[in-house]
């Protein structure tokens, strides 16, 4: 049976395993105000742990009070449950009360769907969400470290994320994911610096086979791109990229429109 009481924060531990890797201050800040403000609208979720208490739903609730300076909370007790239990109870809390980022998404959902045996489809009906969510956030968790690191402080986002692993090579990808975190590039960016690495790649691969006499000039002819100006496709060999503001590039292809129609050259689109 659940108790309502009000407990002393000095006897109240954090969670052994948080689902969130790091809080952030301001954000703390924020609720600490509301807290001093409206006080405590829910209270908190705690389970006995021999004469102590841990924290199963409202970490940052505690760690707010803590912040206040306030001597007790109030708290629900818990009856003694399965792990599995548990992990269900933070989830909710979690994904309905906190901004959790997608990593830390990633971590809680596998919990349930691995840990607890749960499986995919009845996670996704526990939380309310698509099963093709639920496999998208664990998918986070294979990603590499040095995406993940920065995905999860919010240096960069999910969608410049998804484009960032699909970098094979380790230190192009870190080079990008620091580009990008760096100056807050969009995923349309990113995948633009893809593009043109790969391209860079396709050329030097033919200048060193043709420099070791290999016949390459018809096998990097049959690979054709569209120009971004004239609207034709070109060999890739002959094509350049260059780095240029999108409006600029908007009014180039205007420009170039209004060339070839006064030419009565016909855009090709």
């Amino acid at each position: 049976m659940k108790e309502l009481s009000r407990i002393p924060l000095n006897k109240i531990s954090a969670p052994e395993n948080p689902d969130r890797f790091k809080m952030e201050h301001d954000g703390i800040m924020e609720l600490a105000q509301s807290m001093q403000k409206l006080g405590l609208i829910q209270p908190i979720v705690v389970r006995k742990k021999g004469e102590r208490y841990e924290v199963e739903a409202g970490h940052r609730r505690l760690t707010a009070a803590r912040s206040l300076n306030w001597s007790s909370i109030d708290a629900i007790i818990e009856d003694e449950k399965k792990e599995e239990d548990l992990h269900l109870i933070r989830a909710h809390e979690n994904l309905i009360r906190e901004n959790l980022n997608p990593v830390e998404e990633g971590k809680l959902v596998y919990k349930l769907v691995y840990e607890d045996g749960r499986g995919v489809e009845a996670t996704s009906k526990l939380l309310c969400k698509s099963t093709a969510w639920v496999e998208s956030r664990m998918d986070i968790l294979r990603w590499p470290d040095e995406v993940t690191d920065k995905l999860r402080v919010g240096k960069i986002t999910l969608a410049v994320a998804k484009e960032l692993v699909k970098i094979k090579d380790k230190q192009t990808r870190l080079e990008y994911t620091n580009a990008a975190s760096d100056y807050g590039a969009s995923a349309t960016v990113v995948r633009q610096w893809i593009e043109d690495t790969q391209i860079k790649n396709y050329l030097e691969q033919g200048e060193v086979a043709s420099a070791v006499g290999q016949a390459t000039a018809a096998d990097m002819g049959t690979t054709r791109l569209t120009c971004g100006i004239c609207g034709e496709y070109h060999d890739i060999d002959k094509l350049r990229h260059v780095w240029i503001d999108p409006e600029c590039m908007v009014a180039i292809q205007e420009l170039s429109y209004e060339i070839r129609k006064q030419l009565s050259i016909e855009p090709k689109s």
